[in-house]
């Protein structure tokens, strides 16, 4: 039986992967070979923590403040400078801390599957 997500006042501050056993299920149908879900399930189970906890509260403000474009510096030359609320680059520090990328996760998988 699936959760009643009204029963939460807001996903902020949730471990997504635990409250929402339609992943688990998604993971099981996809993953037939018990190491490959056994990976899956680490990242995905750190990821949700992560992104429930403490990502998702920074993008709020994230979202409010997007990034703003800087043309000129203060001597007024070209510089065309992206810059970021310091809550996005929090978020993205975490992610890069924690290691949650596609790129990694597929190193991790070809790490993990050369013979010893």
């Amino acid at each position: 039986m699936l959760p009643d997500y009204a029963t939460y006042e807001q996903a902020i501050g949730l471990d997504w992967y635990e409250v929402d056993p339609n992943l688990r299920m998604l993971l099981d149908r996809l993953l037939t070979d018990p190491d490959d879900r056994t990976f899956a399930e680490g990242v995905v189970s750190r990821y949700g923590a992560l992104v429930g906890r403490r990502i998702a509260a920074r993008a709020e403000v994230s979202d409010k403040h997007g990034p703003v474009l800087v043309r000129y510096d203060r001597w007024g030359r070209d510089v065309g400078t992206v810059v970021h609320h310091s809550s996005w680059v929090e978020n993205k520090a975490d992610l890069v801390r924690r290691r949650v990328s596609p790129v990694d996760c597929r190193r991790r998988r070809a790490a993990r599957s050369q013979p010893s």
